[in-house]
């Protein structure tokens, strides 16, 4: 009895060994490449594209609400300087300037965080081919963002959708490219 239970002891860390040596689920996907900080290269033409999805949505608005509905998109809605990825485990961190990094799994898992107005929220990431979807669930708007990945995992783009059913009756879309510095 003793040896059966020192070989289990032995296998069960046999098998903690062989868990902490495979790599997580963003490096063996998507390859270790793409922790790092990116910054931003779109330049004008991404933000222009993103002021006139702005600018549509808004046009969906009443006409009485709609100066401050465009004021509220164009000043919640901005281009972030930078992204900066990091993965620990089986774990993926994104900071998206000028908010602190949230931190999930990538197999769907939903995380609860607080937002910056003590809100909670629910987020959800899953690797999909070469991308990573995160979809953030605040209250009744709904985030998606697609982070996909350049062949040399050296470019990062995000693919943005906001749906707001109470007041758009589309999401708003828009693109950000970001290269690692």
């Amino acid at each position: 009895m003793a040896t059966h239970m020192r070989d289990s002891w032995r296998a069960g860390w046999v098998i903690a060994l062989i868990g902490l040596a495979m790599p997580s689920i963003a490096q063996a996907q998507l390859g270790p490449q793409i922790d790092g900080r990116y910054l931003y290269v779109g330049g004008e033409t991404e933000r222009v594209a993103l002021r006139r999805a702005l600018d549509q949505a808004a046009a969906q608005l009443n006409v009485f609400i709609r100066p401050a509905g465009r004021s509220a998109l164009r000043r919640n809605l901005t281009v972030p300087s930078e992204v900066v990825l990091a993965t620990t485990g089986d774990e993926l961190a994104i900071a998206i300037h000028p908010f602190p990094p949230r931190r999930s799994k990538l197999d769907g898992t939903a995380t609860r965080f607080r937002n910056s107005r003590s809100r909670n929220n629910v987020m959800r990431r899953s690797v999909q081919g070469t991308a990573i979807v995160e979809t953030v669930v605040m209250g009744r708007i709904t985030r998606q963002i697609r982070y996909s990945f350049g062949a040399d995992r050296r470019r990062l783009t995000m693919a943005w959708q906001l749906a707001i059913p109470q007041y758009f009756s589309h999401p708003i879309r828009f693109a950000l490219s970001y290269a690692r510095r």
